[in-house]
């Protein structure tokens, strides 16, 4: 039972961080476009990011299972991603 739960926290955080990796790819779609709703997946990637790292650390200390050693590199892959992403958004000239 204990061991399961570790896995599902595992599992769980690499599901945060696909989906962080998915929204930080459509928040800089229409960054790039210069919509205005691309500041919505901003915000959606940044929470994403933050609770799939988080539940990352948790599973990572827990247990280091394969599952969460590969959450804990895709997490930090979104998190380098989210964080060049933002710098590069923040260099764009404004639309408005």
């Amino acid at each position: 039972m204990y061991r399961e739960t570790k896995k599902n926290i595992a599992k769980t955080s690499l599901w945060f961080g696909i989906a962080s990796l998915i929204c930080t790819g459509i928040f800089f779609i229409p960054t790039v476009l210069q919509f205005a709703f691309g500041i919505f997946f901003f915000f959606g990637a940044f929470l994403l990011s933050f609770v799939g790292i988080v539940l990352t650390i948790i599973s990572f200390f827990k247990e280091k299972t394969k599952m969460s050693i590969v959450s804990v590199i895709i997490n930090g892959a979104v998190l380098i991603v989210f964080i060049l992403l933002s710098i590069a958004a923040a260099h764009m000239p404004s639309a408005y």
